[in-house]
């Protein structure tokens, strides 16, 4: 099974400022229409697992962006999910090489891990797959570490592509 992480992070990557902000990213955004490749990624994706922090930023949104994607929420805190998205959120609280023994059980061939912590967990436990990164020409000095943790061991990723963009923006694709 596949497990992909599609980020954007600042020169200094940071995934978001300390009180988990993404100003930044939203006035990069705010006029262009590209999609860095994202809408393709994620028309790929039936479920999507996440942390409880990058869940609660997700739920400020004004529209709940995975409509045709199951979501599992990594998490020991949230007991709950909200009524009207029950139907698509399942509460994990567990190991991610359990999780992906019983996903992959499912028939689940592809996973988006977002989320600092569990895109962390997964490379520490050996699944993550791919690993495509969207740097923006901004500096922020502090925030949420893409990563901010320490590894079981040194990773070498095999480079698989780098693009760069007239903005300033430049996206790279790795497979661990």
């Amino acid at each position: 099974m596949k497990a992909s992480a599609f980020v954007t992070t600042t020169l200094d990557g940071y995934l978001a400022r300390p009180d988990h902000r993404l100003d930044w990213l939203e006035e990069a955004n705010s006029d262009s229409k590209e999609d860095y490749g994202y809408d393709a990624f994620i028309n790929q994706i039936t479920t999507v697992v996440m942390g409880r922090k990058t869940f609660e930023k997700i739920m400020t949104l004004p529209e709940w962006p995975y409509k045709n994607q199951r979501l599992i929420l990594l998490s020991s805190i949230i007991k709950q999910v909200p009524d009207e998205l029950e139907d698509q959120i399942q509460l994990f609280n567990g190991d991610v090489v359990e999780l992906t023994n019983l996903l992959d059980a499912e028939g689940e061939e592809h996973l988006y891990v977002d989320g600092s912590q569990a895109i962390q967990a997964f490379i520490n436990a050996g699944l993550m797959t791919d690993l495509t990164i969207t740097t923006l020409p901004i500096l922020i000095g502090e925030g949420v570490p893409l990563f901010g943790g320490p590894l079981n061991k040194d990773i070498r990723l095999k480079h698989q592509f780098t693009k760069a963009y007239k903005n300033g923006f430049v996206q790279t694709s790795y497979r661990f």
